[in-house]
C-alpha cells in the first residue's frame, strides 16, 4: 500500500507534467500566431523557424501529456490502496 507520502510526490509529479505539457501548448501557439499575422522567420537554411518552433512544442507537449496520464494512472493506483 501506498502510503500519504507517496501520494503526495505523484500529485506533484502529475502537476509538474501538465505544467511542462501546458507551457508547451502556449509556446506552439505563439508560434502558430504569430504565423497567422504574417510574421516571418527562416533560418539560413530558408526553414520556417516559426513552424519549426510549433512543431517542436506540439511534440513536446504530446511526450507530456503521456507522462501526465502515466502518473495520473499510478497516482490512482496508489490512492486505491496499491503499492506503486
Amino acid at each position: 500500500m501506498a502510503d500519504n507520502e507517496r501520494i503526495e510526490v505523484l500529485k506533484r509529479y502529475v502537476e509538474g507534467w501538465e505544467e511542462m505539457r501546458d507551457n508547451a501548448v502556449a509556446r506552439r501557439d505563439s508560434a502558430l500566431i504569430l504565423k497567422s499575422v504574417g510574421v516571418e522567420a527562416r533560418d539560413n537554411d530558408g526553414v520556417d523557424v516559426l513552424q519549426k518552433r510549433a512543431d517542436e512544442a506540439d511534440n513536446e507537449a504530446a511526450i507530456c501529456h503521456k507522462n501526465v496520464l502515466r502518473m495520473q494512472a499510478l497516482l490512482g493506483r496508489a490512492q486505491a490502496g496499491e503499492d506503486v
